[in-house]
């Protein structure tokens, strides 16, 4: 098959066919994965191709996300250019395969190992970046109370529903476009840590809860630093120290460019969790996933004892 999908590569990119090489990556958990194969042409990356390891039906959800998104960001020029670009969808082998536009970069976990300046700057330009992409898409807001009540429906973790008058009710937070898994393996940097794409839409919806995507970068830049989910926890909200003062600084700058009560984020904060396993395209959670946001849906409920927060005195 790969030779095949090689040829296709070399007619859909003009490429010179000897000249082509591969690299592949299995990097997705679960029972639905992907297979991701970068082709090169003289050590140059020229695309990205994709294809399910066993369900096809993968592949072709992922083709509508992705068309869909470009749809959402088409009139942005910078935007476009650094969210995935598919090229076309194409059985090869009998297989669907996507075929994507290569996006240059670092991710950003490949970075840094500690919390020094590389990712405390790191983690203010991808806030930077979310920001710009929850404002240019915009017109795709929803702030329909029934709407977010339906969604709030999805949860699975039914103590969050304690929390969710206080979402509805809210007329500054609104359903809007989500990438749905935004963390550091899917943010690639460039040498002045600035990010220059993002990867990974399998999870983007376009009527999903932008905030989650900023607690997911908070978390899971966390657990890369800190080595666990606990430490990770701990120090973004509950200890005083440099990753709690600059993932303050990132939350007031988050509501402040967005138009949102930073006091109402942080009481509704407890619902982010739940919403982040609420149904997804793979629908792969494990138990241990399911551990993890509790624990982290049990702690965020303290939302007095936040080192950052208003009801703290920051």
């Amino acid at each position: 098959m790969i030779g095949h999908l090689l040829d296709a590569v070399a007619e859909r990119f003009d490429a010179d066919r000897s000249a082509l090489s591969y690299s592949l990556y299995s990097g997705t958990r679960g029972p639905t994965g992907y297979i991701t194969v970068f082709v090169h042409e003289r050590d140059e990356p020229i695309a990205v191709c994709r294809f399910a390891r066993w369900d096809d039906d993968e592949v072709r959800g992922e083709w509508e996300r992705l068309t869909r998104l470009q749809a959402v960001v088409g009139e942005t020029d910078w935007l476009r250019t650094s969210v995935e670009t598919p090229v076309a969808v194409e059985t090869i082998d009998g297989t669907p395969v996507i075929f994507k536009q290569y996006l240059g970069g670092w991710p950003a976990h490949y970075t840094f190992r500690r919390f020094d300046r590389c990712a405390k700057r790191f983690l203010s330009n991808a806030t930077e970046w979310l920001i710009e992409f929850v404002q240019e898409t915009a017109d795709y807001r929803t702030y329909d109370s029934d709407a977010k009540r339906q969604r709030l429906r999805e949860s699975v973790l039914p103590e969050a529903k304690a929390y969710a008058r206080r979402y509805v009710d809210a007329d500054d937070l609104f359903l809007g476009p989500v990438h749905g898994d935004y963390d550091g393996t899917n943010i690639l940097l460039g040498p002045k840590l600035e990010v220059t794409s993002v990867i990974d839409f399998e999870y983007f919806r376009v009527d999903g809860v932008p905030l989650v995507d900023l607690l997911k970068l908070v978390v899971e830049t966390g657990l890369y630093v800190f080595g666990s989910y606990t430490e990770a926890t701990n120090r973004a909200f509950f200890r005083d120290c440099d990753f709690s003062r600059t993932v303050g600084r990132c939350v007031s700058a988050y509501c402040s460019n967005l138009g949102i009560d930073e006091e109402r984020f942080v009481r509704v904060l407890p619902l982010y969790p739940a919403l982040r396993l609420g149904p997804t395209p793979k629908r792969d959670h494990t138990p241990w996933n399911l551990r993890f946001y509790r624990h982290l849906y049990d702690a965020l409920s303290l939302t007095d004892a936040i080192v950052w927060s208003e009801a703290s005195g920051r």
